[in-house]
């Protein structure tokens, strides 16, 4: 249920990814979270994904008052959460591949009716880092693509050395379904044409790391077949 489940939000994330990517081209849009003193976005532009940092800091208490005055928030620490399209999308200087990474301070601003002004004693600290849209597609949708493929040769690698496809348990021809998952092994025709043989019994190691109740069963089994042969 987990692996579906893990699956299932990778590919909504994939899907949502994918929406984004193409709208990037025709404007740039952005999901943040924020506060007075803490800013944290995730925008698309331009087929690249760009998530910023942002965190002021304060060189005194008068500093930090003044900040907050200025907000014009009744409650400065309130978390906000909200999504803006068409805006202006501040990006790395330098990139490679179209991957970028920076790290930067500036004086803090703040807007005052007219325009931005800088608010003394605050420093606002901000982490850029881009990374272009090819790569979460192919991270988010390789991913699971490489586990089906793999889970799919585990199963015929089980298969030809007569294990359960499921959990690699190796239950013998004696079993129907699986004793250690519950897994259809084998269809009950094939155990009814001669599948069944007092040399192909689990191991008697195997057997033992059973329940009881299983041990049981299987050893019923065994005297039914001998009692039909002889």
């Amino acid at each position: 249920m987990f692996r579906r489940l893990r699956y299932i939000v990778l590919l909504m994330l994939l899907v949502v990814a994918l929406a984004a990517l193409l709208r990037s081209f025709v404007a740039a849009e952005s999901v943040y979270l924020m506060h007075a003193t803490r800013h944290i976005s995730l925008s698309s532009t331009e087929g690249t994904f760009v998530l910023a940092l942002r965190h002021v800091s304060f060189d005194s208490e008068a500093a930090r008052e003044l900040w907050l005055g200025t907000s014009g928030s009744s409650d400065p620490e309130q978390w906000q959460l909200g999504w803006a399209v068409d805006i202006g999308v501040r990006r790395a200087l330098s990139r490679s591949l179209g991957f970028a990474f920076e790290a930067r301070q500036r004086p803090g601003r703040r807007f005052d009716g007219i325009r931005r002004v800088i608010v003394p004693g605050t420093t606002v600290n901000q982490v850029l880092i881009e990374v272009p849209g090819w790569f979460v597609i192919l991270a988010l949708g390789g991913f699971p693509v490489y586990r089906l493929l793999q889970r799919d040769r585990l199963r015929r690698e089980r298969a030809a050395h007569g294990l359960c496809v499921s959990c690699g348990y190796e239950a013998g021809p004696a079993y129907i379904t699986c004793p250690q998952c519950g897994k259809k092994v084998r269809d009950e025709s094939e155990l009814n044409s001669g599948g069944l043989s007092g040399e192909a019994n689990a191991p008697a190691a195997t057997e033992r790391s059973l329940p009881s109740s299983v041990r049981i069963a299987a050893r019923l089994r065994r005297g039914v077949h001998r009692s039909v042969s002889n």
